[in-house]
């Protein structure tokens, strides 16, 4: 075997990149590149195939094999001699179109064909007879033996040579013998300084935060062999004239404009200054001798770094990128890995590859000659990222998007494209326009978004204000309010009656147009007439909801100034220190029987209720909303829903929450019957069901984690009478829907989404079993409501990308109470307003309300709610929803609530996720509640990436929810203080060699069975070494993935145990293996 092999050295920093992502997806196809050429003229096979093989002898690297389990470091060996693989195929008795479809079916099985690394050569050559004077030439080869450029100089030279040959079979202008020697380029590699290189990368990367550019998706997580698609955008041939006119007038590569319209798009994708790609530098340095000839892979893999700063001018934005790369021409050389492990704790740069292709296949001097003339050249090759955009320059400047379809959806790479050719004309106008200038979104978008937001509905003009619209049902005589615990019920006569009184004496007191009333009650059938008296007084309500926490209330009181306050006498709730008359519903003043309302003069923009909400600061902030506002909203609600006289409402939510407000009066001007929840018992799933299935009632609003507990109460799917759910106020999971589906057949379920500062709700989605729904869509606007998703620049965000979610139209608040600086700052001038819209509402209309939501557009125009813009984090690197991780885990059939935190309560800039979680009925023997971390974790294996995993699983016997359903975070306990386990020693032979090994290669001592070997510092390098060990150590077939799939000791033992006996019972040998003799 030795007098076999020429030469042996290290493989470069990227080959051993390439090594270790094609032993951890063998058989993926990836980086195999493959370059077919079309060629019309007769061919001689014979001397084709002979020119192909001196080329062979040429080009050590061409004999290249590759060994990694017989040493720490892997190397590669240059064989003396290796055997071309040569095929030959006739397909000239096949029609063209037949030929066309032939090909494709042949370059995919063909560059699926596996390499054995360890073989030489790792290149496989086809010729392929279309016709008499005409075939195809495939060249496919493993990207660990040359790159693009090599392959090109290399099919060029061999083509050369063939031509040669056929002119002059004697001929002495043959190629010389050996052309090119890789090991020259290794040694250089070795020459670097890499202190220098390091302070260069360091410098440059210096505080670097990563956003990744591909926008959410069903799941981040991704197959070990995830499927590849691809597309293509071309520019016309006109438009890629005037790009290359703009670089040649500016003085601007190709490669340098393209990136920089990479860096705007990604920069809008992702709402963030900073852009950071990784692109491909050709790697032959100016001080290798022939280094433009060398054949072999040289080329690397850099991070771009890019500010995007949108009030500069194109030209010296496209200069500073340009001159940002030039200085990194001296280090460009440095390992990917390298350059991650000092700049970014090993972790990923990017996401998205950028290559400029550039393969130099000429054959001027066989197409003088008529023997051969090249008609196309295609190329081909797949890369491990989850995004690579390939850029082609020819007559038309092309893309080509290959991408992985877990990631990304073919109409989202389409979009990207559109946008990347759309800013590159917008850059070829001129540049002397600035970045912000520059339209991304071409007209279609924009008229399809426009689209979606046209809601404009007239309704009666008779019902402008709540009190006309509530005046209408005064004549029914059937029941408006009914009580569970209570024996009183009112007729709508009666309530109409007894309401008119109440106004009175509210108006005996001073209440009306914008004065606030505040109730102060607990659920009972007089606080709807409590709500509906202080409406008829013109006023607004002001609800104090008796289960908030009294110094909450009381700062409410003092901030809001009530003219008046109604009270239950009955009810002997914690008493208030207040300064406004004090009226008892149940106990009216006998001088209101004198004399009668006054009917109040107020229009649209008057006041109907004052809500408060938490504010950022932890003081309350009283939201205003009008009469114009929530009309709307009922309207469009009993329009889209149709209550009717036979419908039973529960209402059950607090007052002060919002939902309760069309809980009161949807029912109350529909004619339908209100029944009232005894207080509390809303949070109680089990009497929910008795109530609903005792009372009949046909429509309930739930908050999801409220319908989670509901849809689990035994008798659930006994609610017959039911038609209709409502939720809103949280994320609405797919889980529960599909459980609500399963369960209740019968009941609609509708999904709605508004903030307190609108009119309850701005979208509206009628929920539908789909086909492996990522998530349930908060819909789309309802009535005279406009949605824009936004960034940071107030610029429309493309469909599919992330925007911040702004509110506009007729249901807006009017503003924070007595807060005009907090009021300026979330309500903003809509930058869409449109002249012809001023005539109604004028204050709404020239108004958007910034939510702070993240959301995104769907395809089909619906919303996607994405979550808060402060509940995203970063770990290790790699950007975190926590509310996926949720919904991974509630997607184990054991586990009915799952909420993860972020803690970092040790202040060691180390955040770790924690997941609170609760168990269904009936779940007190499973295993998750004896080792909650050791099975969930394996069961969140296959759904999230290693950072997402919890590090610690906290058990619950129930959520804590507020008093209107939603989930209090504030209440979590804190979770116990995890101890570091004690050091586990091996307990048999096989953990004993693994923590050998691992001890070696890691260069650490103290740690036990149950460590991780990436926490203890493992990297894909290290994890080639640890693999290749163990392979021999054991003498079994351990795949490189099978080590990140079993990262602590114990289970990785356990896998190789079960692996020997495997082996054991079927004893093969690998016959392509080779053995090197190494002294």
């Amino acid at each position: 075997m030795k007098a076999k092999i020429e030469d042996m050295y290290p493989l470069s920093p990227m080959q051993q990149g390439l090594l270790f992502h094609s032993l951890l997806a063998p058989g993926s196809g990836i980086y195999v590149p493959q370059i077919c050429l079309a060629l019309s003229g007769p061919i001689e096979s014979t001397v084709l195939k002979t020119a192909w093989e001196r080329a062979l002898m040429r080009h050590t690297i061409l004999r290249t094999g590759f060994q990694w389990e017989q040493r720490d470091e892997p190397f590669q060996v240059v064989y003396r001699e290796s055997e071309l693989s040569w095929v030959e195929q006739d397909w000239s008795n096949t029609q063209a179109d037949e030929q066309a479809i032939k090909l494709q079916n042949f370059l995919a099985a063909n560059r699926s064909m596996p390499f054995n690394l360890h073989r030489p050569p790792l290149m496989r050559i086809t010729l392929i007879r279309r016709t008499e004077s005409s075939h195809y030439l495939i060249l496919c080869h493993h990207h660990l033996i040359m790159d693009g450029w090599s392959a090109g100089l290399l099919l060029q030279e061999t083509l050369l040579d063939y031509v040669r040959t056929i002119q002059d079979p004697d001929t002495t202008r043959r190629l010389p013998g050996v052309q090119s020697r890789y090991a020259d380029f290794i040694r250089w590699l070795k020459d670097q300084d890499p202190v220098q290189s390091k302070s260069f990368w360091e410098t440059r990367l210096e505080g670097i935060q990563t956003h990744s550019v591909i926008p959410p998706n069903a799941s981040a997580h991704v197959s070990r062999i995830p499927e590849m698609k691809e597309t293509t955008f071309s520019l016309t041939e006109d438009e890629s004239l005037h790009v290359r006119q703009f670089t040649k007038n500016h003085g601007l590569t190709l490669n340098n404009l393209l990136l920089g319209s990479l860096g705007i798009v990604f920069s809008r994708y992702t709402d963030n200054p900073e852009v950071t790609l990784g692109t491909t530098v050709s790697g032959r340095p100016p001080t290798l001798p022939d280094a433009m000839s060398m054949i072999g892979l040289l080329i690397n893999t850099i991070p771009v770094r890019m500010a995007v700063s949108q009030n500069q001018s194109i030209l010296s934005w496209l200069k500073n990128i340009q001159q940002d790369q030039s200085s990194t021409a001296p280090f460009q050389h440095v390992s990917l890995r390298d350059i991650q492990t000092w700049t970014h704790q090993g972790n990923p740069l990017f996401d998205c590859l950028f290559v400029l292709e550039s393969y130099p296949v000429t054959l001027q001097e066989g197409t003088e000659s008529g023997l051969i003339h090249l008609e196309r050249v295609t190329f081909d090759e797949w890369t491990h990222l989850p995004l690579t955009l390939l850029a082609t320059d020819g007559p038309a400047l092309q893309f080509k998007a290959k991408f992985q379809s877990e990631r990304l959806t073919a109409k989202q790479v389409d979009l990207l494209l559109q946008h990347i050719g759309r800013v590159l004309k917008a850059i070829s106008q001129g540049g002397d326009q600035k970045l912000e200038d520059i339209s991304m979104l071409g007209d279609a978008e924009h008229r399809l978004m426009d689209g979606w937001n046209q809601t404009s509905r007239t309704w009666d003009p008779t019902n402008q204000t709540l009190l006309e619209l509530l005046n209408s049902t005064r004549t029914i005589e059937g029941p408006a309010v009914t009580s569970i615990h209570e024996n009183d019920i009112f007729t709508f006569q009666d309530l109409h009656t007894t309401a008119d009184r109440l106004a009175h004496q509210l108006q005996k007191t001073g209440a009306g147009p914008e004065d606030r009333v505040a109730v102060y009650m607990d659920r009972c059938v007089h606080l709807p007439l409590a709500l509906l008296s202080i409406i008829k007084s013109g006023a607004a309500y002001l609800p104090l909801d008796p289960s908030q926490p009294l110094l909450r209330l009381q700062s409410i009181l003092d901030a809001s100034s009530p003219s008046a306050i109604l009270v239950d006498g009955t009810q002997n709730l914690p008493e208030l220190e207040w300064n406004a008359p004090l009226i008892d519903v149940r106990h009216l003043d006998a001088e209101t029987q004198k004399g009668s309302m006054q009917s109040p003069r107020f229009n649209p923009e008057n006041t109907a209720y004052v809500i408060y909400t938490s504010g950022s600061t932890g003081r309350p902030k009283g939201v205003i909303n009008t009469h114009g506002a929530i009309v709307n909203r009922l309207l469009w609600m009993q329009d889209q829903y149709q209550l009717d006289i036979s419908d039973r409402v529960l209402q059950k939510t607090p007052t002060g929450f919002d939902v309760s407000v069309w809980e009161f009066f949807w029912p109350m001007f529909t004619g339908s019957t209100l029944v009232m929840a005894p207080p509390e018992k809303h949070r109680d799933a089990e009497a929910l069901v008795e109530m609903i299935r005792s009372e009949k009632i046909t429509t309930v609003h739930f908050v999801p984690p409220m319908l989670d507990a509901f849809l689990e109460a035994p008798g659930v799917e006994t609610c017959l009478d039911l038609k209709r759910i409502i939720c809103s106020g949280d994320t609405l999971s797919v889980t529960a829907q599909k459980i609500c589906h399963e369960k209740l057949p019968h009941v609609a379920l509708h999904n709605l989404y508004g903030p307190t500062e609108a009119a309850i709700d701005v979208t509206a989605w009628n929920c539908q079993l789909e086909k492996n729904p990522s998530a349930v869509p908060i819909g789309k606007p309802i009535a005279n409501t406009t949605i824009h998703l936004l960034d940071r620049h107030m610029k429309c965000v493309p469909i599919g990308i992330e925007g911040e979610l702004y509110i506009g139209g007729t249901g807006l608040a009017r503003a924070y109470l007595n807060q005009p600086g907090l009021t300026a700052e979330r309500f903003l001038p809509n930058p869409f307003r449109k002249s012809t819209n001023s005539d109604v509402h004028p204050h709404q209309s020239e108004t958007l309300y910034r939510t702070g939501d993240r959301a995104r557009y769907r395809e089909d125009g619906a919303i996607e709610f994405l979550g808060r813009q402060d509940n995203q984090i970063k770990i290790r690197g790699q950007r975190i929803e926590l509310a996926e991780i949720d919904t991974a885990l509630k997607s184990h059939p054991a586990i009915s609530q799952a909420v993860s935190i972020v803690s970092d309560s040790e202040g060691r800039n180390d955040p770790q996720i924690i997941a609170y979680i609760t168990l269904k009925p009936g779940q007190n023997e499973s295993p998750i509640m004896s080792q909650p971390e050791k099975v969930l974790k394996v069961f969140l294996k296959d759904l999230l990436s290693d950072a997402m995993i919890p590090r610690q699983m906290v058990i619950l016997d129930e959520t804590p929810l507020t008093a209107n359903g939603k989930l209090d975070r504030k209440a979590l306990p804190k979770p116990p203080e995890q101890v570091r386990p004690k050091r586990v020693l091996p307990r048999n032979s096989t953990e004993q060699i693994i923590l050998q090994i691992w001890e070696e290669i890691l260069g650490k001592k103290d740690f036990g069975v149950m460590d991780h070997f990436f926490e203890l510092g493992g990297h894909s390098l290290t994890a080639t070494r640890t693999a290749t060990r163990l392979r021999k150590q054991f003498e079994i077939k351990l795949e490189l993935r099978e080590l990140f799939e079993n990262p602590v000791l114990a289970d990785l033992a356990n896998h190789i145990d079960a692996l020997r006996i495997v082996s054991q019972q079927d004893v093969t040998t690998d016959s392509t293996h080779i053995e090197v003799e190494i002294d």
